[in-house]
């Protein structure tokens, strides 16, 4: 489908630059608050249908989102999430998602406060990308602590829940952790968004499965076109 998509205006042009595959010249691009324009507090995209359900581990259910996204809308959407960590001035951002069958309505990008020590003001400068391909389960050989893994919230237009009852209308969500969980997920996004790879389905599970998000938060899943869970487009069968 077509229609407004904010992020590709405001990153289709970075994002026409970055590297991709073992032989890209160059092989590594440093980006920056002066090199990624800042935010707006409004955005608008068509380009992602996010849902939420629940993933199950035996009788067990735990919340898991689902984004269904094409390559392009992928590195714009991980453009965002790194200029929103290096632009720390910036408003929180608020992209209304208006795919129609998207049952959440908004994310929210904010920051989480990182500070070190009293006093002290420290913001990230500059992440050097240089791309790989990721598997579906895409840090699963490191050793990664879990608060270092992007994290997720779910939650209503005016966040705030007054019990249980408010838990089904939830329609809003809130990400993407600490700056080092939420780089870490905006480069996903990046290498998702390669041309060179034929992986199209991503999951970033709890501590339960195979890891990816920090504790506490929604599990992620991301399906790019040809996967089962991208109902815009016929699967592809791996």
């Amino acid at each position: 489908m077509s229609g407004r998509c904010d992020l590709e205006a405001l990153y289709g042009t970075a994002a026409s630059t970055l590297p991709y595959g073992e032989d890209a010249e160059p092989d590594e691009i440093a980006l920056s608050g002066q090199t990624l324009p800042a935010p707006p507090a409004a955005m608008e995209t068509d380009q992602l249908c996010a849902t939420w359900g629940y993933h199950f581990y035996g009788d067990s259910p735990v919340e898991a989102v689902s984004f269904e996204v094409d390559k392009a809308t992928a590195r714009h959407l991980g453009l965002l999430i790194f200029a929103r960590v290096f632009h720390r001035k910036a408003p929180r951002v608020v992209v209304e998602l208006t795919h129609p069958r998207s049952t959440l309505r908004r994310l929210i990008i904010g920051l989480e406060d990182s500070e070190p020590g009293p006093g002290l003001e420290v913001w990230p400068h500059a992440f050097h990308y240089s791309p790989w391909t990721p598997d579906r389960h895409p840090w699963l050989s490191e050793d990664i602590q879990a608060s270092s893994f992007p994290f997720l919230t779910l939650t209503n237009e005016a966040e705030m829940l007054c019990g249980t009852a408010d838990l089904p209308t939830r329609d809003t969500l809130a990400g993407f952790g600490p700056d080092d969980g939420a780089c870490r997920l905006a480069e996903l996004f990046l290498n998702a968004g390669g041309p060179d790879h034929d992986e199209n389905e991503f999951a970033l599970e709890g501590e339960c499965g195979f890891r990816g998000m920090g504790p506490g938060s929604p599990e992620l899943k991301i399906w790019l076109p040809g996967s089962l869970g991208h109902l815009d487009s016929e699967p592809t069968y791996l």
